[in-house]
């Protein structure tokens, strides 16, 4: 299995244990005399199932991470930070954008503090760059062998 399939497994057992989730919820109290529509207890142990799978996937999808280099020469594992520390650079600076050139419905005058060109280049700067190691990450995860 290559690491991009263990991922997409991963979500998978994310989405059932959800679901799961909510039927223990939804069965976990009925009025009084009544019964529930699903064992509860057979719920938490099907719960318990996924979630151990999903536990040993996560291990096998992250000692993988560690272990492979990219063509770049930087580890998955890193690689996936520096992606997650772009991402959020470029969130901050298109809220600090967003701030800065405030609102058209106010009637007092509102300038930004900033240079809204000057932010939107460094914005186009970080998106490149994340696109281009989430591409670098994305191949790999096609490419490796889950171990």
């Amino acid at each position: 299995m290559k690491i991009a399939d263990a991922l997409i497994l991963r979500k998978e057992y994310k989405t059932v244990k959800n679901n799961l989730e909510r039927r223990i919820r939804r069965n976990a109290k009925v009025e009084k005399g009544g019964t529930p529509n699903e064992d509860v207890l057979k719920l938490v142990d099907e719960w318990s199932e996924v979630e151990e799978k999903l536990r040993k996937l996560i291990i096998k999808i992250n000692h993988n991470n560690l272990n492979t280099t990219l063509e770049s020469g930087m580890i998955v594992a890193d690689a996936i930070a520096y992606k997650n520390s772009l991402m959020n650079k470029k969130n901050m600076l298109d809220n600090l954008m967003h701030e800065s050139m405030g609102s058209s419905y106010r009637d007092d005058p509102i300038e930004p503090c900033v240079d809204i060109g000057d932010i939107q280049k460094k914005i186009s700067l970080i998106s490149k760059e994340y696109r281009e190691i989430n591409s670098q990450i994305q191949l790999s995860n096609w490419q490796t062998e889950l171990v």
